[in-house]
């Protein structure tokens, strides 16, 4: 009996570092509220403790975009969209949706959520660690936000972007220019 539970083990462990080595990127613990209305593309790599709440839409990522750890989505009504390419750090928070604090007829608890619009995250953009990104934005193709930012205006291409809330530092393709480089 011991021989065989030996041989067991050993062919257990053999698969398992075989299986870790070829599929450690999707092996990676992570939640999704609802995979029906979740869409990756196979080269997306999602890192460890990643959320993402789609109750009411959907959340779509782009090939060879990555998520960073512990990275919140919350879909709300309207969705998230992430492009290509696109490079999200740690611990940001996309947030769609909202709860109507207007209405003080009843608690915010339950007073019915709205929605601006989805939040569409274009090709090519950098996210730095700890952003949070608010219902409706739009954020253009290879804008970097700075870390620790709180996004809740549209960002438009090539802006470098920072602060409470996030205000224009400059333009990518004007700091290259006045550099004499070429882009």
């Amino acid at each position: 009996m011991s021989n065989i539970k030996n041989k067991f083990l050993d062919t257990y462990r053999k698969i398992k570092r075989i299986f870790f080595r070829k599929y450690a990127f999707d092996a990676i613990p992570y939640s999704i509220a609802d995979m029906k209305k979740f869409k990756k593309h196979p080269t997306t790599l999602i890192c460890e403790g990643v959320l993402v709440r789609n109750f009411s839409a959907d959340v779509e990522i782009g090939e060879n975009s990555q998520i960073g750890p512990y990275t919140v989505i919350f879909s709300g009504t309207k969705g998230v969209i992430i492009g290509k390419n696109v490079l999200i750090a740690p611990h940001v928070v996309i947030s769609g949706g909202n709860h109507n604090y207007k209405n003080i007829e009843k608690p915010m608890r339950f007073s019915e959520g709205f929605s601006d619009g989805p939040i569409i995250i274009k090709d090519g953009v950098l996210i730095g660690a700890n952003v949070t990104i608010t219902d409706g934005v739009i954020i253009e193709e290879e804008a970097v936000i700075a870390a620790n930012s709180v996004v809740t205006q549209d960002v438009m291409s090539y802006d470098v972007v920072g602060g409470i809330p996030a205000r224009k530092l400059f333009n990518r393709k004007d700091f290259f220019f006045e550099k004499g480089q070429n882009v």
